[in-house]
């Protein structure tokens, strides 16, 4: 069977904040408390290290700019730019339309990456869900815990 698009719109990879100078401060004064604490009291040389390149990370990423991408339901998968979401892997949907980002999110198979969520942008709930209706089952769920966390430290 060929794939067939159903809905398209326009959105944003991911939610991004615009982050002050005071916040990559406060970051860091935190990391690396904890970095000193562990070698000062626990001579955790190793594990301070990696608290340090985890600051690292941190940083790089919460500078990075979201792409503006197409995201597309067809009736065999979900596609938000370049990544690929199956329904064989896809076990529900829920969409979140409280507060300022509405967002699409599916529950998959995956044992590490239980939950994807992607921000609506664009696109009209209603016509995601009439078009999803037929294809994966709806749960009613609430946000993520890891998104209010993302969206209460702005990151």
């Amino acid at each position: 069977m060929r794939e067939k698009i159903l809905y398209s719109w326009k959105t944003i990879e991911f939610e991004y904040y615009d982050k002050q100078l005071s916040w990559y401060v406060h970051l860091a004064v935190v990391f690396l408390t904890v970095a000193f604490l562990l070698i000062y009291f626990l001579k955790l040389y190793l594990v301070a290290g990696i608290v340090v390149l985890g600051l690292i990370a941190l940083f790089v990423h919460a500078s990075h700019q979201p792409r503006k991408v197409s995201c597309q339901i067809t009736n065999k998968q979900i596609k938000l730019g370049t990544r690929k979401y199956p329904f064989s892997k896809l076990k529900s949907y829920w969409i979140y339309n409280q507060g300022l980002y509405p967002k699409l999110y599916l529950q998959t198979t995956d044992l590490l990456f239980g939950s994807i969520s992607i921000p609506l942008g664009e696109g009209d709930p209603a016509e995601i869900r009439k078009n999803l209706k037929n294809l994966l089952p709806e749960d009613e769920e609430n946000e993520l815990v890891s998104d209010k966390i993302g969206r209460w430290f702005r990151y």
